[in-house]
Order: structure tokens, then C-alpha cells, then sequence
């Protein structure tokens, strides 16, 4: 399935809840290698951006997207609803963990479990998410400890908050994360802030806003802001991007057939799309 029902992205349902119908790295022919002495770099979240995508994908198939770029499957893990895989090429790995798959009842359990749960003084994290990561982490730090070659965390919604999770329990080379949502408290945020971490937020994705700061949960990581029209934005502040959420909406509303039934028919839920941010990611890069 490759048509789309938006002209500058995509907005089926499909696209949205099952990602793994739809084939990741394209045009990867016309993208420059991966950077590895520019840990976060635009060209390195481009890559990341799919290998988030590949997250989706069952074994068999990851093994053969991931040949296609080089890459060997080094190990994977699926436990009670939780999904990852470690993947090396000859110069780098790369850690890349799942998000939520709708028909995972543990995955949906997980995202509304918002108890904050204290790990160390001050801390506090998302209790769903924890889970999420811990059910896995074990097999995943010992293949880890394997490797050595500069690693890279990365992951999509529920799959880049365990990311951002894993990078304070195993700090890796860097860490790419897009439409992650919020994970902890300030002080957790804090932490994060002192790790080189990118934080990808596709114009009006509303999952990164959740959950609400009202239940003190706070952004973490270096946000790198994807713009209405395809630019690259550093920690824009509030009005900028209150500015950019409602032009985002307006060109949605005049150049999206939004009413189409397999369109998602919210911006909102559109920008959440993995195809959508490597599609941003890879205009700001041209």
C-alpha cells in the first residue's frame, strides 16, 4: 500500500496503526551514509527515524529491511507485548525499540498506566512505560554488552519513551527519539538534559503532549522541532509553536481529503505517523 490522502505526508489509518504494512527507508538511495562522528545529526535521525519504523516489523521481515541497509540482526526480543532489536553494521549498532501496537492489550495498558513511579530521589517516572521497558531489558543489556561499536538508541511513541528509559540505564553513544511522549518529572528531565539526546516532534503530534504537565510530567531531551513546512526548529519556545500548530492545521484542512474514510482525518494523529517523520526529517536534510 503506498497511495496517500495528504500531498505532503501521510494520513491513513493504516499508516498510523499499522506501520508495518508500509516499507521504511525509502529513497534511501539519495541519503548520505550514517554520520557516526556526528552523534545527532539530521542525516543520523533519518536513519533512525526508519530503523524506529523497522521496530514494527516481525523478526523475519526486520532481518530482511535490514540487509537491505547493511545491517545484521544481532538480537531480538518480543516479551509480553514489549519489542526491540539490536542491529550492527560494520562501523555502528543501533537499538531500536517498538511503540505501541494497537492490538497488544499490555502495550494499551501500559500507555494509561500514568502512576509515578519513584526510582531514585526526586525521580519519578511513568509507570507503564517502566514496565514496558523492564520486560525486555534484561535480555537486551546482555547482547548489549557484546557489542562493541558506538550504539544508538532510538524509538517511536511508547518505543521512544523506553528509549529514553534504557539511555539512563545503559547510557549509550546518543539517543533518537520521534513522537515520544512525556516519561517523567522534572528531575528526570534533568537527567535526560545531561545526555545527548534528540527529541523529534513532528509540528502537531499530539503525542508528545501527553501526558498532560498538569499530572507533573515533564519534556526532556533536546527537542528538535519538525515545522508546518519542512524546517528544523531547536527548542522553539511556546508561541512559536502555538504559531506553527495553527498554520500546520490550516494547510491540513485545505490540502488533505481528510473526509476520505481511511484518512485519520486529525492532524494531530497524522503527524504521529513514523512514515511523516522521516518524510519531515528527510526535507529538512534536502
Amino acid at each position: 500500500m503506498t497511495s496517500r490522502t495528504r500531498d505532503d505526508g501521510w494520513c491513513e489509518r493504516d499508516a498510523l496503526f499499522y506501520p508495518e504494512r508500509y516499507p521504511a527507508f525509502r529513497d534511501a538511495g539519495t541519503v548520505h551514509p550514517f554520520e557516526p562522528e556526528a552523534p545527532l545529526s539530521s542525516v543520523n535521525a533519518w536513519w533512525l527515524a526508519n530503523a524506529s519504523h523497522l521496530a514494527y516489523y516481525d523478526e523475519d521481515d526486520l532481518v530482511r529491511a535490514l540487509s537491505l541497509q547493511g545491517f545484521a540482526l544481532s538480537h531480538f526480543a518480543s516479551q509480553r507485548g514489549s519489542q526491540a532489536y539490536l542491529a550492527e553494521s560494520d562501523h555502528i549498532a543501533i537499538l531500536a525499540f517498538r511503540g505501541t501496537r494497537h492490538s497488544e492489550f499490555s502495550n494499551l495498558r501500559n500507555d494509561i498506566d500514568i502512576r509515578r513511579l519513584p526510582v531514585v530521589r526526586n525521580v519519578f517516572v511513568h509507570h507503564g512505560f517502566l514496565r514496558s521497558l523492564m520486560a525486555i531489558w534484561a535480555g537486551l543489556e546482555t547482547a548489549l554488552a557484546q557489542v562493541e561499536k558506538p550504539v544508538w538508541y532510538t524509538g517511536h511513541s511508547l518505543g521512544g519513551a523506553m528509549a529514553l528509559l534504557a539511555s539512563l540505564l545503559r547510557p549509550p553513544t546518543a539517543t533518537h527519539v520521534f513522537g515520544a511522549p512525556r516519561v517523567g518529572n522534572e528531575s528526570f528531565a534533568g537527567l535526560i538534559g545531561g545526555l545527548p539526546v534528540a527529541d523529534y516532534v513532528n509540528c502537531c503530534d499530539i503525542v508528545p503532549r501527553l501526558p498532560p504537565a498538569a499530572l507533573g510530567f515533564s519534556d526532556a531531551g533536546s527537542k528538535r522541532y519538525l515545522t508546518a513546512d519542512h524546517r528544523l526548529l531547536s527548542s522553539p519556545g511556546p508561541w512559536e509553536r502555538r504559531l506553527d500548530w495553527l498554520r500546520g492545521q490550516i494547510m491540513f484542512a485545505r490540502r488533505t481529503d481528510w473526509l476520505r474514510p481511511e484518512c485519520v482525518g486529525l492532524r494531530a494523529l497524522s503527524d504521529h505517523i513514523v512514515l511523516n517523520y522521516s518524510a519531515a526529517i528527510r526535507q529538512v536534510i534536502n
